[in-house]
């Protein structure tokens, strides 16, 4: 029992723990914000392009079916842009800034907001994404017999729900490597 404890002594004064390497931490954080800026600006530039191309392609005069594909399409992508935004993080950090315990708890609730973008928000865009084909394609395929036309709703429906699935499961694999180790580290600085 003494040598028991006498090893457990030993093996707890050679475990080290290791210094907060502040600069690869602010690396880290920058580069996350940096991936974030860029999705803000191909959103905020293909947002209204998107939503331009199809008021100038669609008849929405001659059917309300285009004017609520539209809507639902823009609203979608209005949710994406607008939680891009509300999870910015603070620009130009610095060593100092570290130290600040509410800048430390901004800056997780940030990252926390950006996985729930895509854990939640990007399921809503999918949902109004579908909405919004699925419902300017009543109009479009109004000509085809309803076995035609179910079957392409349903093909439309099941493509983009897989391409969305498998584009959902990759980021948030992706925010499980990234993200979740500097929430955890910055956690940590708050204990």
């Amino acid at each position: 029992m003494e040598q028991d404890i006498s090893n457990w002594k030993n093996l707890w004064e050679e475990k080290k723990s290791s210094p907060l390497d502040v600069r690869t931490l602010i690396n880290r954080l920058t580069s996350v914000e940096k991936k974030n800026k860029k999705e803000r600006i191909f959103l905020g530039i293909s947002f209204p392009i998107t939503v331009l191309i199809l008021l100038l392609f669609l008849p929405i005069s001659q059917s309300y079916y285009y004017l609520t594909a539209i809507i639902c399409i823009g609203l979608g992508m209005l949710l994406i842009l607008w939680q891009l935004y509300k999870s910015k993080l603070k620009p130009n950090t610095h060593e100092g800034d570290l130290s600040n315990q509410n800048y430390i708890a901004a800056t997780i609730k940030s990252l926390k907001k950006k996985k729930l973008i895509t854990s939640k928000y990007m399921w809503m865009y999918t949902f109004l994404l579908l909405l919004g084909l699925n419902t300017g394609y009543i109009e479009l395929l109004q000509q085809l017999t309803i076995p035609m036309r179910i079957l392409i709703h349903v093909l439309l429906t099941l493509s983009i729900l897989i391409f969305m699935y498998v584009g959902i499961k990759k980021r948030m694999l992706k925010n499980k490597k990234e993200i979740e180790p500097l929430i955890d580290e910055l956690e940590e600085l708050t204990l």
